[in-house]
């Protein structure tokens, strides 16, 4: 994380819909956000999700900050379809933006495996990315670094 070329970047801004067809924007407002990438049929997001749920139960907030969520990647080929039926199933609080067929936010993140992790501090410059299951340590300590003050 500490030679990532990201950090110290603004963050890009992201507009979307949820899987109700409600829009979602992740937004630069002054509020600190980790947005975590997830695929549904990627075993590390499988096993990450439930543990989420149990860090955040029923509230995307955590020590000030937000948690956003982008189901990316999505195939209806591949295990575990649909993304929207696998997370409303497990209980992760939204919101939840679904990336397009392009994955435009997945790249716009420049997000390369799965769970992705960017976080993002008050000022909207990207304060760390992360990549893979990180357990809930990890996530604590991403969450403490995310909202520190500027």
């Amino acid at each position: 994380m500490a030679d990532d070329a990201a950090v110290g970047m603004k963050a890009p801004e992201i507009r979307g819909t949820d899987y109700n067809g409600e829009t979602v924007e992740l937004v630069d407002d002054g509020v600190p956000k980790i947005v975590v990438f997830l695929a549904h049929w990627c075993g590390f997001c499988q096993a990450e999700v439930p543990q989420l749920v149990e860090r955040l139960g029923d509230s995307n907030v955590q020590n000030g900050v937000e948690f956003y969520f982008v189901a990316t990647v999505s195939n209806r080929t591949r295990d575990n379809w649909s993304p929207a039926a696998w997370l409303d199933r497990e209980g992760l609080p939204g919101p939840i933006i679904m990336d397009d067929v392009d994955t435009s936010a997945l790249d716009a993140y420049g997000i390369g495996a799965f769970p992705g992790w960017a976080m993002i501090g008050a000022d909207g410059t990207i304060v760390a990315r992360a990549t893979g299951q990180l357990g809930a340590d990890v996530v604590d300590a991403l969450i403490l670094l995310t909202a520190l003050p500027e």
